[in-house]
């Protein structure tokens, strides 16, 4: 079910970094306090569209991608610190958002390089589709994807513009007071 976040957004404005960077150390923390480590990789969702590769603004088609997000940090180290650690990270990455998942397991040698996921699907705001005229009328977008990993955030926007947190996870690894839990984390 997803959870509305009522500060989230003052949050991330007050701290000085993008909701992604927020979000991506707030569930590094939280998958180190489940996995008891300060070194997790998650998989994060990119549109591709970003990516500096030659004619990409004429080209048409999808360009999603998944990218791995390591994030590190000590016990000394601040939330700042954290945020500023994703952010750089985020920095270095962006530049090979289009490399494949695959290439990306191939030339590190790894298999399977995560088990969860972080979707932002907050580019859309219902309010924005809504046209003078319209008869149909949009309260809501529901993300109905089934990824394919056994614990995926989402992260999305209600009707209202406040940012929301959605957790899909597999009901066979992981019990519903669980999921939960790390969600409320």
């Amino acid at each position: 079910s997803a959870v509305p976040v009522d500060d989230i957004d003052r949050a991330v404005r007050s701290a000085g970094v993008p909701l992604s960077v927020a979000v991506h150390s707030a569930w590094a923390t939280t998958l180190g306090s489940v996995l008891h480590s300060r070194d997790v990789v998650f998989g994060s969702t990119v549109s591709g569209r970003d990516a500096d590769l030659p004619g990409i603004r004429d080209m048409v088609g999808l360009f999603i991608n998944t990218i791995p997000v390591r994030a590190r940090w000590t016990p000394d180290d601040t939330a700042y610190d954290l945020l500023d650690a994703v952010k750089r990270h985020q920095g270095a990455v962006l530049a090979h958002q289009h490399v494949s998942l695959a290439r990306i397991g191939r030339l590190s040698g790894a298999g399977s390089l995560f088990d969860t996921l972080v979707v932002f699907d907050i580019a859309t705001d219902a309010a924005d589709l809504r046209r003078p005229g319209d008869t149909l009328a949009i309260t809501d977008i529901v993300n109905e994807g089934a990824p394919h990993y056994p614990l995926t955030l989402v992260v999305e926007r209600a009707p209202d513009g406040r940012t929301r947190f959605n957790l899909i996870y597999d009901g066979e690894l992981l019990r519903p007071r669980r999921a939960e839990a790390i969600l409320a984390a």
